[in-house]
């Protein structure tokens, strides 16, 4: 089967064992007589499509010894990266020629240290060294946490569970997936591409704690140069927790600059590095992870606040199936989570109270009860659980969206509307917090602010508009 017979209508491929397993190589490379049937040694989509580009590669450079040995399995698909991520394709041949040895637990003056290592300082330095594969990592995981492989070992972490909600859990690992493969697309960029960017080069000078804003264009490119190396590196399986210590605070900015995201969404992947450090080494004092946070800049966030009114959603609900307005209207009622309705079923409904029992997907804490007004009540029950798959929901609700002139409007918003709603209404910041099952008083402090600030444009406006004259001195006077 060609690897070209078994794609998704959007030209993905589905070549995978498992629902969560990794991507299988099938490829036939017919100048060479080889066909090659084996794992791709990753989950991730852009990954398998990278490595796949990798194997092109090889054949088109005809490194048919290199395409053999992964046929036959005396190399894994990995080793073959790394080797590309140093541009040493022979020591894939060298390592397949070795005689293999059985893995021993390295004696304690052995054990590998990441600050003093010879091979990251040549990385910073631009010259190349030879590649550590993933089995080089396993082997001195047990030597110091700071020497664990990176990326498996933060999966490992966040699956099983951080002190964390489901939900959490879940963000987490599309953050570090995202930065991920943010390292990985910046390392493919060309330089000089970058530095033509004149917003790029602005930025540089604009940002005070990035030393390159001091340079030429040629320094510069020099640097990135260097970095871009650097990043290559530390996207790869073989990276280690350590490693990202020499990745320095101004290439952090660099990335940033070319994230795309939001700023909430970036500070977000910088809690999910922050939580999975500190898991990792056992303490949130611990000098690595102080570096490499010290390192990822917090950038500023706007709260959102949805341009929605209670007349206008009733005319997105006008709009979207009948059979799926319940959706919304549960949502906007309670100021649940699109992931806590989902998660409903009749077990979590209290009709004696007309209360319903939220999980609480996102941390422990957001667990709780909403109360609902008897008045909803029949609402409720139509609605949970839910009438489709959250991916329905979000489509049905997002073309509504759009046919009533407000695009942009969330799922999730709906929660901030009820906030602002009730807030505005007169209801107390107190009674908004427990409803939102906010722990910190701060989350919810914005809703009043908000309510403020209209009341003051509502006063100055009278003010503004006030018809009368003022009253002169005398006049004041002889009024006395």
């Amino acid at each position: 089967m060609s690897p070209d017979s078994n794609r998704s209508s959007g030209g993905t491929p589905k070549n995978r064992t498992s629902t969560h397993g990794c991507f299988r190589i099938d490829r036939v490379f017919r100048e060479y007589g080889i066909r090659i049937q084996r794992s791709s040694g990753t989950t991730d989509p852009l990954e398998f499509a990278s490595r796949n580009t990798l194997l092109t590669q090889l054949a088109t450079r005809g490194r048919r010894d290199i395409l053999e040995l992964l046929a036959e399995g005396r190399v894994h698909m990995q080793a073959i990266v790394d080797a590309d991520a140093v541009g040493d394709w022979n020591s894939v041949t060298k390592t397949a020629a070795e005689p293999k040895q059985p893995l021993q637990r390295p004696r304690s003056n052995e054990r590998h240290q990441t600050s003093d290592d010879p091979e990251m300082r040549s990385r910073l330095s631009g010259q190349p060294f030879a590649a550590r594969t993933a089995a080089d990592s396993l082997r001195i995981a047990d030597a110091d946490p700071r020497n664990q492989p990176l990326w498996h070992t933060m999966v490992d972490l966040i699956i099983p569970g951080l002190e964390t909600g489901a939900e959490t859990r879940r963000r987490y690992a599309t953050s570090l997936q995202r930065l991920r493969r943010k390292l990985r697309v910046f390392a493919l960029q060309d330089t000089d591409s970058v530095l033509n960017d004149p917003s790029f080069f602005k930025w540089c000078r604009d940002i005070k704690d990035v030393p390159p804003s001091e340079l030429g264009q040629a320094e510069l490119k020099e640097l990135l140069d260097r970095v871009v190396n650097l990043m290559h590196y530390i996207a790869t399986d073989s990276a280690t927790i350590a490693d990202l210590e020499i990745l320095p605070r101004w290439a952090w900015r660099v990335l940033q600059h070319q994230w795309e995201a939001s700023s909430a969404d970036w500070n977000h992947m910088r809690r999910a590095l922050s939580a999975v450090l500190t898991g990792l080494l056992g303490t949130v004092s611990h000098p690595t992870r102080g570096m490499i946070m010290h390192n990822v800049p917090t950038l500023e966030e706007f709260p959102r606040v949805p341009d929605l009114t209670p007349q206008k959603f009733k005319e997105i609900l006008s709009r979207m199936p009948e059979y799926l307005r319940g959706a919304p209207w549960v949502l906007v009622i309670t100021g649940m989570r699109m992931n806590e309705y989902m998660t409903l079923d009749d077990s979590h409904l209290r009709p004696n109270t007309y209360s319903i029992v939220v999980p609480g997907t996102k941390t422990r804490a957001s667990r709780g009860t909403v109360h609902v007004s008897p008045n909803q009540w029949a609402t409720v029950i139509a609605a949970v659980p839910a009438p489709r798959k959250a991916k329905v929901l979000r489509a049905a609700w997002t073309d509504a969206c759009i046919k009533a002139g407000v695009p942009g409007v969330r799922l999730h918003d709906l929660r901030h509307c009820l906030a602002q709603w009730t807030t505005d209404a007169g209801v107390a910041e107190k009674s908004v917090q427990s409803a939102l099952r906010h722990l910190d008083p701060a989350m919810t402090r914005r809703y009043s602010m908000s309510r403020e600030s209209k009341e003051v444009s509502t006063m100055i406006d009278r003010i503004m508009t006030d018809t009368s004259e003022p009253q002169t001195p005398s006049d004041q006077g002889e009024t006395r």
